[in-house]
């Protein structure tokens, strides 16, 4: 292997050259795509939480749910 100073690399197998290809692993990521997704997932988080405390908690307050009337006279008045 040869390493010269501009960081051209050579590798070297029997004294002949090898062909290689170089692999980045941190390509370049557009930087607003990762504050998006930051934010994403905090909103994500901070929804799975809400969640997680509603599935425990009791249910409290009024029911939106309408009893139906009793078998007395009715409430309304008709014209």
């Amino acid at each position: 292997m040869a390493e010269y100073p501009e960081g051209h690399v050579e590798l070297w197998a029997d004294a002949a050259p090898l062909p290689y290809t170089t692999y980045d692993r941190f390509p370049e990521v557009d930087q607003r795509a990762i504050v998006d997704n930051k934010r994403q997932g905090l909103a994500l988080a901070s929804t799975a939480e809400g969640q997680e405390r509603t599935a425990h908690s009791p249910l409290t307050g009024h029911s939106n749910v309408v009893s139906p009337p009793s078998n007395g006279p009715s409430q309304s008045r008709h014209r």
